[in-house]
């Protein structure tokens, strides 16, 4: 769990007057068309992918940097796989907050079209796959 990762300053938090969009880095990472829907969060762009969906660096109402997967029933040939995905997180989601060496779920939800799960942003083994400044 990373407890030592600092705040970010969210400068239209700050000054409402400010309405520039942050400047971030460049991702190799493909992107959506659009980003999902998730309550409470600004989707800020795309920082991972693996067989069963996206992971997008988010910022939460407070200005808290998180993670989050977005895994889409478009991604999976029948329903099967993709409910069995979802009821492993359901279980998943109480026990990610009982060790420190598990990144903590910290919101479930979605759609039929997709299910998405909020995490704590984790340290990054791989500068090259940085998720950069955010400003």
């Amino acid at each position: 769990m990373n407890r030592g990762l600092p705040e970010v300053p969210n400068p239209s938090r700050d000054d409402p007057s400010d309405s520039a969009t942050p400047s971030l880095p460049y991702s190799d990472a493909p992107v959506a068309a659009a980003p999902p829907a998730v309550p409470d969060h600004e989707l800020l762009r795309p920082i991972g992918e693996g067989s069963y969906g996206e992971v997008w660096l988010a910022r939460n109402k407070l200005g808290t940097l998180r993670a989050i997967k977005v895994v889409y029933r478009r991604t999976f040939e029948d329903a099967r796989p993709f409910e069995r995905e979802f009821r492993g997180i359901q279980k998943f989601e109480p026990i990610s907050r009982s060790h420190d060496g598990l990144v903590d779920i910290l919101q479930v939800g979605g759609t039929d079209e997709y299910f998405y799960y909020v995490m704590e942003l984790a340290d990054n083994a791989s500068p090259e796959r940085s998720c950069g400044d955010v400003e």
